[in-house]
């Protein structure tokens, strides 16, 4: 193989032929050193993209730990409720009994209830009990109020 220039001659051994082509430079190589700017653009592009994704991420998870325990206490409360308004008739509990239950569950909880704003309704029917209660979570930069309704009816 013998290069001319950008030219390259090939012989072949088994037949008196000679096999010319145009050879043209790799462009490949000079390519990389065309805009050296632009690979590391890039670069800096896809790093702002992950600690985008990193901070969404991690105050998705701050907000959910700050969140979701509020919702947990209240669910609690609600099965307590349901509990002791199925019961409260055949346990002969006076509605202030009852209410003071409720009131405990909720300060065991960590729920920020008065006992004044626990209604226990008792009739030939049933017992009813409910409550209304906020409470704030403090989430640094906003102050969410979460508002609770729980009651024993399903």
């Amino acid at each position: 193989m013998a290069f001319h220039g950008s030219l390259c001659i090939i012989p072949c051994p088994t037949k008196n032929l000679q096999l010319s082509l145009q050879c043209e430079p790799r462009k490949s190589a000079s390519r990389r050193h065309e805009n050296p700017m632009r690979h590391s653009t890039e670069l800096g592009s896809s790093r702002v993209k992950t600690l985008l994704v990193m901070l969404v991420l991690v105050s998705a998870c701050f907000v959910a730990f700050r969140v979701v325990p509020p919702y947990f206490a209240d669910s609690q409360l609600k099965d307590k409720m349901y509990e002791e308004a199925k019961y409260a008739q055949a346990n002969r509990l006076t509605p202030e009994q009852v209410r003071d239950i409720i009131y405990k569950e909720a300060q065991q909880d960590g729920i920020p209830l008065r006992r004044e704003d626990i209604v226990v309704e008792m009739d030939s029917t049933g017992t009813r009990v409910s409550a209304q209660y906020d409470v704030t979570v403090d989430l640094r930069v906003y102050q969410l109020t979460l508002h609770f309704h729980p009651s024993s009816s399903l």
